[in-house]
C-alpha cells in the first residue's frame, strides 16, 4: 500500500500513511496504545481524501482494461519512491 500511495500522491504522504496504518493496527489488534490525537484523526481523513482523488484522477487519465494491472503498475512505480 505504501508504494501505491507513493506513486499516487508522493513519498511524504506514503510515510504518513505508514504511521497512521500502524496506529490503526495497534487499535484493531488490541495492543496497548496511546489515544489517537485529533491531529492524527484529521490527517487520516485528509490523506484518505487525497488518495481517493489521486486514484480517480489517475484512472481518468487512461483507459483501464484490467484493474489489477492498473494498481500493480502504480505500486511498482512507487517502490522506487519509498525508503527501504
Amino acid at each position: 500500500m505504501q508504494a501505491l500511495i507513493a506513486s499516487l500522491v508522493g513519498p511524504a504522504e506514503s510515510k504518513d500513511f505508514d504511521h497512521l496504518y500502524n496506529l490503526r493496527s495497534f487499535f484493531l489488534h488490541g495492543r496497548k496504545m496511546q489515544a489517537i490525537s485529533t491531529s492524527e484523526q484529521i490527517k487520516a481523513r485528509s490523506l484518505a481524501r487525497l488518495i481517493v482523488e489521486a486514484l480517480i484522477d489517475a484512472a481518468n487519465r487512461q483507459a483501464i482494461s484490467d484493474r489489477s494491472a492498473f494498481l500493480d503498475n502504480h505500486t511498482l512505480a512507487g517502490l522506487s519512491l519509498i525508503p527501504l
